[in-house]
């Protein structure tokens, strides 16, 4: 399976240009570049989830993880403004990601 990143060819695209790919596509944006991403999203008035695997690990790992995330939004009415993580163990948080959020700390 390839990054969805690098299947649209933009792969090694700066951080802000992304925001504008992923608001433009209306995608749910899953990475583990935690802080970069919590940052931007925080400065984000409305968005379509945000999804952070937490560790840096393997290709296998984030597999394994981000079916895990899947799981968690499977959960949850919609993605709107919803931040979810995964950790290493498995365990995932989900909780509002917003403007509102710009000085708060997401809860792990």
């Amino acid at each position: 399976m390839r990054p969805r990143v690098v299947y649209l060819g933009k792969e090694g695209t700066q951080d802000w240009n992304l925001m504008r790919l992923i608001a433009e596509g209306n995608f749910v944006f899953a990475t583990n570049n935690r802080s970069d991403f919590l940052k931007r999203y925080a400065e984000t008035e409305l968005h379509n989830g945000l999804i952070v695997i937490v560790p840096s690990v393997d290709r296998q790992a984030q597999l394994r993880l981000f079916h895990r995330a899947l799981d968690e939004a499977e959960k949850m009415p919609d993605t709107v403004n919803k931040l979810i993580e995964v950790h290493e163990d498995g365990t995932a948080t989900a909780q509002d990601w917003t403007s509102d959020q710009s000085t708060a700390q997401p809860k792990s």
